[in-house]
């Protein structure tokens, strides 16, 4: 579907949806209007209505996309002097006010607001679990790229993932802002119930998680890039080229980039350097700043590994969540006590990228309970991941791990824990989100001094 409208799931699912779906198809993004509190849910700071506001404004999208019932007895129900007799106790249950959608607040992530949306049972004569989505700021909102990501998994892998019921691309709503509605996952997050499952459950979340690792490097494209839009019959168009944003999301003005038909790690780094490059030259007016310092050391430090063969040009590229973390699992406990993984969410992230930025260790599975997130050192690793080549001591998580890496197969163990594949997944995140902030200049500082000594290590042409 090509309307920045419309129901994801079957027509006869809700013709009011349907109905809907072709108010508008303008393609504006504007941010949710007024600026009255900051998030409370996220860790990023943004400038957002309050709750009791953005509430009002749920209920009104609720009203617009399932209309109150007009039936004699709804009418009756609602009307002033059954409200006035339902203040007396006693008639209360007598006299029950029609349904309405249960509105819940819910923690978001950085980048969306969550709402929580239980239709009444009247609906469909079943309750209905949804989920809202909505960005909090505008250059956050992506709703069509998350509505592809998600059908492109359905339709290529068996990966559970939660399905859409509605969404809307344009700000022609109650909401002022793009959304997209989804079917509510059974089940809790991972990283909630992890402390409390048995070695058994925690066996089934290895196996699921390192089968969904599988697929992902199954999902093979020739070039790392945004999946793109879907087309008209419901397939994604091909690979869209990275966006240059600055620190608030903000699309940086560039010549247009055309993506090659095919292209090898060196290559995909190489040319996202020379963008960058270019567009902080023209941010700071031709002057050949830290930042155009920093570029030139990076490109040519490339070339090098092109030289000794660091990232061999067969290594391939696939769809990577990013962010495989606990709290983006759902599982849920059955009544046998057999655990279920029910979804993976997040995926605003997601990209195609070479196969090694999909082999980020998922090491809450194989760490003990209570070891602190730091190197050696007992400092942050970044820019690199922990390492996660080296067995546990304890036997059952040795058992998980093994059984991680059986179910994510021979490319994520060739992949996962070698030194340069660390550092290609720190080069991949500055190739795709620049210099922007302290943190990734640092990162890129670290990369550089790191390959200096492996040089002088090893030698170039070890």
């Amino acid at each position: 579907m090509d309307s920045n409208k419309g129901p994801g799931s079957p027509a006869n699912e809700n013709e009011n949806l349907d109905a809907r779906s072709n108010r508008s198809n303008s393609s504006s993004i504007a941010s949710v209007s007024g600026c009255s509190d900051h998030s409370d849910t996220s860790t990023l700071r943004y400038d957002q209505e309050s709750w009791s506001i953005y509430r009002e404004r749920v209920e009104q999208l609720c009203e617009e996309l399932w209309p109150a019932q007009k039936t004699f007895k709804a009418r009756l129900a609602d009307s002033k002097l059954i409200t006035r007799l339902r203040a007396v106790r006693v008639l209360r249950k007598i006299l029950p006010p029609s349904q309405k959608p249960m509105i819940e607040r819910m923690e978001g992530g950085d980048y969306n607001r969550i709402t929580g949306i239980t239709l009444p049972s009247s609906h469909k004569n079943k309750p209905r679990q949804l989920i809202l989505r909505a960005p909090r700021a505008k250059e956050l909102a992506h709703p069509e790229r998350d509505v592809a990501v998600l059908k492109y998994i359905r339709q290529k892998s068996s990966i559970p993932v939660a399905t859409v019921a509605a969404w809307d691309y344009s700000c022609n709503n109650p909401l002022e802002s793009p959304y997209v509605l989804q079917n509510r996952v059974e089940g809790q997050d991972l990283d909630k119930l992890w402390p409390t499952l048995t070695h058994a459950q925690r066996r089934t979340v290895a196996i699921e998680v390192g089968g969904a690792i599988r697929k992902l490097l199954s999902l093979e494209t020739n070039t790392p890039g945004l999946l793109g839009l879907l087309a008209r019959d419901g397939t994604p168009h091909a690979v869209d080229p990275f966006e240059l944003k600055d620190c608030l999301g903000e699309i940086f003005d560039e010549p247009e980039y055309t993506l090659p038909e095919r292209q090898t790690t060196s290559e995909f780094l190489t040319a996202q350097f020379h963008r960058w490059r270019a567009v902080d030259l023209e941010r700071s007016a031709g002057e050949v700043s830290n930042d155009i310092k920093l570029w030139d050391r990076l490109l040519e430090t490339v070339r090098e590994m092109n030289d000794v063969n660091l990232f061999p040009p067969d290594l391939g590229n696939c769809l990577c969540h990013v962010d495989l973390h606990p709290r983006n699992i759902m599982v849920a406990i059955q009544p046998d006590k057999t655990l279920k993984v029910t979804a993976i969410l997040d995926w605003d992230e997601a990209v195609f990228a070479p196969k090694f930025v999909n082999c980020i260790p998922p090491l809450f599975l194989w760490r003990d309970d209570g070891e602190d997130r730091v190197d050696e050192n007992g400092i942050d690793p970044w820019p690199y991941e922990l390492g996660g080549a080296d067995d546990p001591v304890s036997e059952q998580r040795r058992e998980l791990k093994r059984l991680f890496e059986e179910a994510a197969g021979p490319d994520y163990r060739a992949l996962a824990y070698e030194e340069r594949f660390r550092l290609g997944r720190v080069l991949f995140r500055l190739a795709t989100t620049g210099l922007v902030s302290s943190q990734n200049t640092r990162a890129a500082e670290k990369v550089l001094t790191d390959w200096y000594r492996r040089v002088h290590r090893d030698g170039v042409k070890s």
